[in-house]
């Protein structure tokens, strides 16, 4: 779903864990000519985030009714690199596995017999056999069951097509993570004035992990479940090889 900006005619489709955070920061900035803050008028809506403001939703080019006149852009990761983020993120850096299980184990005793409670509690029971610090391995040959049990991996994990589709060339433009600069200066270009983009949520040296860190098997398994996102993205990164 594109965070637009009207008067820029700017379309932003963003992806979570790459610079997600950071560029919807800069778009709300440039639609409202301040950084993000919860006001009273936001709280009334009952949005507390940012993510809230704009929730990252699935690619639906029907977001607009005239497409061609907004410059549309996005921001690309390898994908394995996303995944070993996302493991370091929402694993090493935010336990959201513990999170999940303390939020069911609240929820549970809730219309304790009724069918929701009852779902409740076996979801609960089916996290409580997931390891609460995997390995790296054991996130990736268990990524799924993650996915299903704990909503922020399952957002951080959706392969890029769910955000942008399978037709890369709807964009006008798609930057590399490593490409920033060239983004904040066409950014600026089109703003008239200078564009800071300042990175957000980042994970700390001691939690990075990466590629290398999975054993070959694991890291087999994780490029047959990512064969589609590299074909998808064959013109952007090539598939990677382990360098030990």
């Amino acid at each position: 779903m594109a965070f637009l900006n009207e008067q820029l005619k700017l379309a932003y489709y963003p992806i979570p864990k790459v610079a997600c955070s950071t560029l919807k920061g800069v778009m709300y900035e440039l639609e409202t000519g301040h950084k993000w803050k919860r006001t009273p008028e936001l709280a009334a809506r009952g949005i507390r985030t940012l993510h809230q403001y704009h929730i990252s939703k699935r690619f639906d080019p029907s977001d607009m009714d005239n497409p061609a006149q907004y410059w549309k852009f996005a921001v690309l990761r390898d994908p394995a690199s996303r995944i070993m983020s996302a493991y370091a993120s929402k694993i090493l850096k935010k336990n959201s596995v513990a999170a999940e299980r303390e939020k069911q184990s609240k929820n549970s005793g809730k219309g304790l017999w009724s069918s929701l409670g009852k779902r409740l509690r076996r979801a609960g029971d089916d996290l409580a056999k997931l390891p609460t610090h995997p390995s790296p391995d054991e996130f990736v040959y268990r990524l799924d069951e993650y996915r299903k049990h704990v909503n922020v991996i399952k957002t951080h994990t959706r392969p890029t097509r769910y955000y942008l589709g399978t037709d890369l060339g709807f964009f006008d433009r798609l930057f590399k993570l490593s490409e920033m600069d060239a983004l904040r200066d066409e950014l600026s270009r089109r703003a008239g004035r200078e564009v800071a983009i300042k990175k957000k949520n980042a994970i700390p040296d001691e939690h990075k992990v990466g590629i290398d860190d999975l054993s070959k098997p694991a890291f087999d398994h994780l490029m047959a479940r990512l064969d589609d996102e590299y074909t998808l993205l064959a013109d952007h990164f090539p598939r990677p090889v382990q360098s030990r």
